[in-house]
């Protein structure tokens, strides 16, 4: 059943059969670049004179990872149920938007680097609650 199912996904096909460190390798650039790419436009919409849209520039971004989450969870998973409750999506989205949209204001303040510095950081409190769980 499970070689029917990666049959109709050539691409997923050919990169499930590639060794576990090539996958990483893939996946961990493709995060690197895209970030990248999203650091570079975010700074050059913060730097236009007058702009002043951080909290707005933090909902678009969740806006568009729902979209993104939702396209992927419905045509490419193929997922009809949920998994987690519907009441942790709330938190979440707060969460989310909170953190992007204040470091986006945070650039009003502080350099382009300074704030990658910051947000790198913040994996540390997440591996220490995680570890405590």
């Amino acid at each position: 059943n499970n070689n029917k199912n990666n049959d109709s996904k050539p691409l997923l096909s050919t990169f499930e059969s590639l060794t576990a460190p090539t996958q990483f390798a893939i996946l961990a650039a493709g995060v690197i670049f895209f970030f990248g790419i999203h650091n570079v436009l975010q700074e050059a919409m913060m730097n236009i004179e007058g702009f002043e849209y951080g909290v707005m520039l933090g909902y678009m971004e969740v806006v568009g990872v729902c979209v993104c989450s939702w396209v992927e969870r419905t045509f490419i998973a193929r997922e009809t149920t949920r998994v987690a409750p519907l009441s942790a999506y709330p938190l979440l989205t707060f969460c989310l938007l909170s953190s992007s949209a204040l470091s986006n204001m945070a650039l009003n303040y502080i350099n382009f680097p300074t704030k990658v510095v910051f947000r790198s950081c913040k994996l540390i409190p997440t591996m220490l609650v995680f570890r405590s769980c």
